[in-house]
């Protein structure tokens, strides 16, 4: 089974979302998940930002490695579950490929609802705090899959 984050650019917060929850994931013995990124605008093959490592990093994840992609009809098609950042990624993929539309969520709408601010350019404060507003959310995503309360 395959969760893929999205936002627009892919170095900020699906790539934090990827990272965090392919490492809860992996803490839980989940098996059988797989974790991907991506972004609606993104450049392909571009670093995380400093400030989105640094965040993870300080949570014990490494990084480093990372790499975007940009988003694509096979990505969407292949994948189980699509948690997007906003309403308008959901919206771009639902256009892109309407039958999809059954498998997209907003990372927010497991934990209160509304968009996941975007940090981009701003300090490390600043990508913290978006990090704060998602980890719930994807401890909420993690329990809801290890307790088969969502199927993907």
């Amino acid at each position: 089974m395959q969760v893929l984050f999205v936002c627009t650019g892919n170095t900020c917060r699906s790539p934090m979302a990827e990272c965090f929850f392919a490492a809860e994931i992996t803490r839980r013995q989940i098996d059988g998940i797989r974790v991907r990124s991506a972004g609606t605008a993104a450049c392909t093959n571009t670093p995380m930002s400093a400030q989105a490592q640094e965040v993870l990093r300080e949570k014990g994840i490494d990084a480093s490695a990372f790499r975007s992609s940009r988003l694509s009809v096979e990505l969407i098609d292949s994948s189980d579950l699509i948690v997007t950042m906003g309403a308008s990624h959901a919206e771009a993929i639902c256009r892109a490929l309407p039958d999809c539309a059954y498998k997209v969520k907003r990372l927010l709408d497991f934990c209160g609802g509304g968009d996941v601010p975007d940090p981009y350019g701003g300090s490390v404060d600043d990508y913290r705090s978006v990090f704060n507003v998602m980890q719930q959310a994807l401890l909420t995503l993690a329990d809801m899959i290890e307790n088969k309360k969502i199927s993907i």
